[in-house]
Formats: C-alpha cells, structure tokens, sequence
C-alpha cells in the first residue's frame, strides 16, 4: 500500500465515510489528478 492510499484510508475511517468519498473529494479540489480516481475504481 503506498503512502497515499494509507492516509486515504486513515482519513476515511475518521470521517466515517467510504475511501471513494476522500479521494473523489480530493479530486474536486484540484489536490489529485482525476486519473487517480479512476485508478481507484
């Protein structure tokens, strides 16, 4: 597991939410690359 989806799931069991959740919110804000999230579906 890399870095980044470590902390993704970390962040996700915090907030009580799915790690889709995270990184599609990541994405919105221009903090990944959309081609991240499609990687992770």
């Amino acid at each position: 597991m890399d870095r980044h989806s470590f902390l993704v799931e970390v962040a996700a069991e915090h907030f009580e939410v799915s790690p889709l959740l995270i990184n599609t919110v990541m994405v919105n804000h221009g903090h990944i690359p959309r081609s991240e999230l499609e990687a992770f579906q």
